[in-house]
């Protein structure tokens, strides 16, 4: 998945081009869903390579949604209820078959990976860029979280369904891409 999201301070998310010293993080996304092979351990994780552009970038730690912890008994009441930050292992499955969600594009991230990477990297009001957008996930994220989004795709199908997944949205955005 190539996410890119670029902010006043210079910030981007993005597998590929970026500076080697721009490196921050690498992110595991691990699922469990899908077929099983008997000759060796299945790949069920997608890695997510964090570049920033400058020396500055966005990291909106109080956005970032909590998880339960694992042993709650070993933390106090108060902060077992809060949960903690998700570390760089994101267990988070991916779209199921008979989801209202699926569009039956064979690549599309859940909203739920797309909305944390945003809510994390990104501001209200700000741009965010997916070149290689597939089913709109990243405009479907961004528009609910009040960014700005410009997708790009130069698979046809890719357009249509964006396009239809947009239009079903709360407030419809301009029509993005001209399939004709």
């Amino acid at each position: 998945m190539t996410v890119t999201s670029t902010t006043s301070e210079g910030t981007a998310v993005h597998p590929e081009g970026a500076v080697p010293e721009r490196f921050l993080n690498e992110i595991i996304w691990a699922y469990d869903y899908g077929g099983r092979p008997k000759d060796w351990w299945p790949r069920k994780h997608d890695n997510i390579l964090w570049y920033s552009k400058s020396d500055r970038w966005t990291f909106n730690l109080g956005g970032i949604d909590r998880i339960p912890y694992m042993v709650p008994g070993l933390v106090g009441p108060e902060k077992a209820a809060r949960g903690k930050l998700p570390t760089d292992t994101w267990w988070m499955t991916i779209v199921p078959t008979n989801s209202r969600e699926r569009t039956g594009y064979p690549t599309q991230k859940p909203i739920g990976l797309v909305d944390r990477i945003l809510r994390a990297s990104s501001n209200p009001g700000e741009l965010v860029a997916d070149f290689f957008c597939g089913s709109g996930t990243t405009g479907v994220a961004a528009k609910r979280l009040g960014r700005r989004f410009l997708l790009v795709d130069n698979n046809p199908a890719a357009f249509r369904i964006t396009n239809e997944r947009l239009s079903q949205e709360a407030e419809p955005a301009v029509a993005l891409f001209d399939t004709d």
